[in-house]
């Protein structure tokens, strides 16, 4: 089994046996500026897009602050869009879908056809050349005038490694009991990720109280001819 495959299993076992439900927005809602941002950037985009979906919960949100757009998430976890598909019917939502997918899915998506793109705690737990293959295609299918949410984990120094256990190698990344969990980038790697867009701002995002703080970064596409 290939490092993509340990990843790919390690996350579809985190949720297994999950079973989809009917969720109002408070159960979604993101945190601040996360909600801001979809909010400010979500409404105005045909098609929003969110690549490593997990069970949904990012791009729920968005179906649901933006109605009038079509909402399609996609995951490599079989068990984790099933969960997502099944709460979005429990919950009556019709403008959002979710499928599993690889990058494959994205290449076979046109150019400039999403007006939205969100990636939430998804290119940071894979190898960064990866990384890099998925921003290329990012950068394609944005429109013109298109913007790109990237969230990121908070960065691991030395005593966090030691705490979660994670070993490193001379390239920085984290491995926790032999399955590759973080890239562990700086800012500046994930804004040069990104050459082709215009960054716009960087904020911090706290999942958990009294948890550390991952990173989210705005893009756009340079809307001019």
């Amino acid at each position: 089994m290939n490092e993509s495959q340990k990843i790919e299993e390690f996350w579809d076992n985190a949720f297994k046996g999950v079973a989809p439900m009917k969720l109002t927005h408070e159960d979604v809602k993101m945190g601040e500026p996360l909600e801001s941002w979809i909010g400010e950037y979500g409404p105005s985009a045909q098609k929003i897009v969110d690549f490593g979906c997990g069970e949904g919960s990012v791009l729920l949100d968005a179906a649901l602050i933006c109605p009038a757009s079509v909402c399609l998430g996609f995951d490599a976890s079989g068990n984790a869009v099933a969960f997502a598909e099944g709460s979005a019917k429990k919950s009556g939502l019709k403008n959002v879908s979710f499928k599993v997918g690889r990058i494959e899915a994205l290449r076979s998506l046109p150019s400039e056809s999403v007006g939205l793109f969100i990636c939430s705690n998804f290119l940071d737990v894979i190898p960064f050349k990866n990384a890099l293959e998925y921003a290329i295609e990012i950068e394609r299918l944005l429109e013109k005038g298109g913007h790109l949410i990237l969230k990121v984990n908070f960065l691991i120094d030395e005593g966090i490694r030691k705490r979660i256990g994670g070993a490193t190698n001379g390239k920085g990344e984290i491995h926790i009991g032999g399955v590759f969990r973080s890239n562990n980038r700086p800012d500046k790697d994930w804004i040069e990720a990104f050459k082709g867009l215009i960054f716009r701002k960087r904020a911090e995002f706290q999942r958990l109280p009294k948890g550390p703080f991952d990173r989210l970064f705005l893009f756009q596409k340079d809307d001019r001819e």
